[in-house]
C-alpha cells in the first residue's frame, strides 16, 4: 500500500497520505494492531519526502507521529493481543506473535538516515527519538 516506487516526491506524498487516510477509515477506533507498523512506516516515508523537499515543519509533524505507532507495535506479543473494535475489521483476530525488539531498527533509522539531517537538530526530532529509546527493552 505504501510502496511508491519511482514517483516524484510530491506524487509519493499524495499516495502515502491517501494510504494514511485508508488506515484511518479501516481502523476508525485507532485499533491498528499489527497495522501499527504500517502506519509508522507511512509516517516515516512521509517525513523523508518532506525532508527531500525541504519542508521541515511537515517532516517534523510526521516524525512526531511515528513513535506512538512504533511503540504500540513493538508491545504486541503473545500476552497482549488486542481485539479489533473498528466496524470494518472487528471480525479479524490477530494471531499469536512472540516478543520482538523492533525499536532498534527505527532508532537506527532516526539516527542514521541521511534525509533526516535537515531536521535532526530540531527539538521535536530529539523528543521523538527519546521516546523510542525510553521504550527500548
Amino acid at each position: 500500500m505504501y510502496n511508491v516506487g519511482n514517483l516524484t516526491e510530491n506524487e509519493k506524498i499524495v499516495m502515502l497520505e491517501y494510504s494514511e487516510k485508508l488506515f484511518d477509515i479501516l481502523y476508525e477506533n485507532g485499533d491498528y494492531g499489527f497495522a501499527e507498523q504500517h502506519v509508522a512506516n507511512i509516517f516515516m516515508k512521509l517525513a523523508v519526502c518532506y525532508c527531500k523537499l525541504g519542508v521541515k515543519e511537515k517532516a517534523l509533524a510526521y516524525i512526531e507521529k511515528a513513535p506512538e505507532h512504533i511503540i504500540k507495535f513493538n508491545a504486541l506479543n503473545n500476552i497482549n493481543v488486542p481485539l479489533h473494535t473498528s466496524l470494518l475489521v472487528n471480525r479479524i483476530r490477530m494471531g499469536k506473535i512472540g516478543p520482538r525488539d523492533g525499536l532498534s531498527d527505527y532508532i537506527d533509522e532516526f539516527e542514521n538516515r541521511s534525509e533526516y539531517e535537515i531536521i535532526r537538530s530540531d527539538t521535536k526530532f530529539a523528543v521523538a527519538l527519546k521516546k523510542l529509546k525510553e521504550n527500548k527493552k
